[in-house]
């Protein structure tokens, strides 16, 4: 049992680069077999720059980030190797000491993160290997979906609320003529949708610009006794009353605003001129809610009127 109660190191390897003269003389120490006590190392907090001392002699100590993995093998008798260790590091060290720039604050984040990846391999054929066979991280090209779809939203929104629309249809350049016949089909459903949108905002702009043509009866303060909500009591206080009169004033631009544009879209439905389904469609949704929102606002008007007191 005690050999499964043994704890055991795990067996962590990586490459110690050494000058030429420090690289011999280590090689010299480890074949007499008394590394012992002579090579020492210490690292700084940041676990990547540190001091190798080397029978007294210090060399400065950086730990990269190799460019891809390296499988560490060995073998007894030149004939079976077996794999030891996945190789990610290396260590080099120098004489010289650290003279390092201070860079300017907005390349910080960068060259934290580039600071410790080494771009060399570690034979001559792969200098700057990170640079020459490694391609750079694709950038998007595109914002955040939810982003983009937040602004179509906020854009089709504002566009419900107007008063008048107008829409610069851009025409694409001609198509050549090698091209597939889906993609000359879906061009020809482009146009019609194009030629319909322009037929039908032309019919909307000379209505507004001919005065010829007559002129819509406003009939959203036209009212009866069943229109008009109960049990609403009538207010007394002067101040309250200025604050109704102010509200009465801004409901009734409002439903007037209202009403021009429900009668617009209802022109539109009822002319029975558009083709496209998708587009009607679209039409009868912004006609609905314009109805939906004039008759709650004519009620808020209403209200305001029962507690003035002027629907007698």
């Amino acid at each position: 049992m005690d050999i499964f109660e043994k704890t055991y190191e795990l067996e962590n390897q990586l490459i110690l680069r050494l000058p030429q003269k420090q690289a011999e003389k280590l090689k010299e120490i480890i074949l007499a077999g008394n590394l012992k006590d002579r090579l020492s190392m210490n690292f700084q907090a940041d676990h990547r720059q540190g001091k190798l001392t080397l029978d007294g002699e210090v060399l400065n100590v950086k730990l990269y980030d190799l460019p891809c993995l390296i499988e560490s093998l060995k073998t007894l008798d030149m004939k079976t190797f077996y794999k030891t260790s996945d190789i990610a590091q290396i260590m080099v060290c120098s004489t010289e000491e650290d003279n390092e720039t201070t860079e300017q604050p907005s390349k910080a984040h960068y060259l934290k993160e580039k600071k410790h990846l080494w771009p060399h391999g570690i034979t001559p054929p792969l200098k700057n290997v990170r640079h020459r066979r490694f391609r750079k991280t694709a950038r998007k090209k595109y914002g955040d979906s939810p982003d983009v779809q937040k602004e179509v939203m906020r854009l089709l929104k504002a566009d419900m609320e107007a008063v008048s629309v107008k829409y610069e249809i851009v025409q694409e350049k001609d198509k050549k003529t090698n091209e597939s016949t889906s993609n000359q089909a879906a061009e020809n459903e482009s146009h019609t949708a194009t030629d319909e949108l322009h037929k039908i905002f032309q019919d909307i702009s000379s209505s507004d610009s001919d005065g010829d043509e007559p002129v819509l009866t406003s009939r959203w303060n036209e009212f009866s006794v069943r229109d008009l909500p109960t049990g609403v009591p009538v207010v007394t206080d002067p101040a309250e009353r200025e604050h109704l009169e102010s509200k009465v004033e801004q409901l009734a631009d409002q439903l007037a605003e209202l009403e021009k544009r429900k009668n617009r879209k209802e022109n539109l439905l009822l002319e029975d001129n558009i083709q496209n389904a998708m587009l009607k469609q679209r039409f009868q949704h912004e006609f609905e809610e314009l109805t939906h929102r004039f008759n709650e606002t004519r009620q808020q008007y209403f209200t305001c009127l029962v507690m003035l007191g002027r629907t007698k």
